[in-house]
């Protein structure tokens, strides 16, 4: 059995945080009783601590949240307020929150104190114009990284262990052979499966029209490329879908990339060109999942997110409008998508998946004019909602967890 080594999907000075502005909530959950609930999982099992990265519903902040589990279930949140352009990832006892855009930073927390951050580095090298716009953090190990950036064609390996900026860049891998435009080649979700680093490429053209997507295969002994042998014109994998935004894999390490196609915009209709397509890491082979349709018949609008909670449980958002979005569960072994959606789960807007080890899946939701944004915890062994939703302020977009509850 294949097992994967990790899974996949910009701040000022440290002085930024002067003033910090917390504010913290205590729900109180009650464990299920009777004997009868003694198989049913609730929040309390698994204790440990998610952190949220969160986004105000105008996209003029952003901050993250602590979510400890257990009884109470305890959340911080407006950690370290920021811009809204974020992202956070997580290995051992550490996450680190990315800004992106026009930010270019990483800063490194502690899971046990999530309102101190212990070192904040730039993704730019020294003297270098325009944004890299670091995407996130992907890990070997506790001192050896990587990090895609969407404006540059060198992708960074770093140490996430470094100690200054000097330390913190290891080494870089120059993926321009993939830019047709004479621009960038648009790097950004990424996994480890064993010892290969898969990055996905959307190669759009100076319109924002994506091209023949590619995913490149990274040997991280020695961070060059493999030849995967499936194309004449690049020694990466052609994807059978354009504008590639996640990558999972599952426990015997097949990969799931995730595409919503191409976006309408200036009275232009959605390209159905997405879906959900699978590679295997051994042969590189690639088949396309779940197609999201065409532009007479797509069933589940734009397919905005995936999360693979075991070899044979995935979920998926179908995405119909700004705003209006789905969560459906589906097969990842045939591809058969649930056609009716989860309870509670649609008509929202679902904004972070993530599942944890415990096998629950963690919903973001956004705010309505209805809804509080929130966490929705699901058991997927039932599809149904654990307990009440976890209020938040801002709304939830990346979830993570410690090393408890990390899968």
């Amino acid at each position: 059995m294949k097992t994967p080594s990790a899974r996949h999907t910009s701040i000022n000075k440290i002085s930024r945080w002067s003033g910090l502005a917390i504010l913290s909530t205590s729900l109180l959950i009650s464990a299920c009783s009777s004997d009868s609930d003694d198989d049913e999982p609730d929040l309390v099992q698994g204790e440990g601590v998610a952190i949220v990265a969160t986004v105000a519903a105008d996209y003029t902040s952003g901050a993250h949240a602590s979510i400890q589990t257990g009884t109470p279930i305890t959340v911080t949140e407006n950690l370290a307020p920021t811009i809204s352009d974020i992202t956070v990832a997580a290995h051992g006892d550490y996450f680190y929150r990315i800004e992106r855009f026009n930010s270019d930073n990483v800063t490194k927390f502690s899971f046990d104190a999530p309102a101190t951050p212990i070192w904040q580095f730039s993704t730019l090298d020294a003297g270098e114009e325009g944004s890299g716009n670091p995407q996130g953090m992907i890990f070997l190990n506790d001192n050896k990284a990587y990090i895609p950036r969407y404006g540059k064609n060198t992708l960074w390996i770093v140490n996430p262990s470094a100690t200054s900026q000097e330390e913190f860049k290891i080494g870089e891998i120059d993926l321009s052979a993939y830019d047709s435009n004479g621009d960038i080649v648009e790097m950004s979700p990424a996994a480890i499966v064993g010892d290969k680093l898969f990055i996905a490429m959307q190669r759009l053209d100076p319109g924002y029209v994506p091209g023949d997507a590619y995913v490149a295969v990274i040997d991280t002994n020695t961070d060059t490329e493999i030849n995967t042998g499936n194309n004449a014109d690049f020694m990466g994998i052609l994807l059978p879908l354009k504008n590639p935004t996640s990558i999972e894999a599952d426990e015997t390490g097949m990969l799931y990339v995730q595409s919503p196609g191409k976006y309408g915009f200036g009275g232009e209709p959605n390209e159905y060109s997405g879906g959900i397509a699978t590679i295997d890491p051994d042969t590189f082979e690639t088949a396309l999942l779940v197609d999201d349709g065409d532009a007479d018949n797509h069933p589940f609008g734009q397919i905005t997110g995936v999360e693979i909670v075991s070899s044979g449980k995935g979920y998926l958002i179908a995405q119909h409008g700004f705003g209006d979005s789905a969560l459906h569960a589906f097969n990842p072994l045939t591809g058969v998508v649930d056609e009716q959606a989860l309870s509670g789960l649609s008509g929202v807007n679902i904004s972070g998946l993530a599942a944890d080890s415990n096998e629950r899946l963690w919903v973001g939701t956004g705010a309505s004019d209805t809804d509080s944004a929130a966490i929705r915890l699901i058991d997927s062994t039932s599809d149904s909602l654990i307990d009440a939703p976890i209020e938040l302020s801002l709304n939830p977009i990346t979830i993570v967890f410690d090393s408890t509850l990390a899968p």
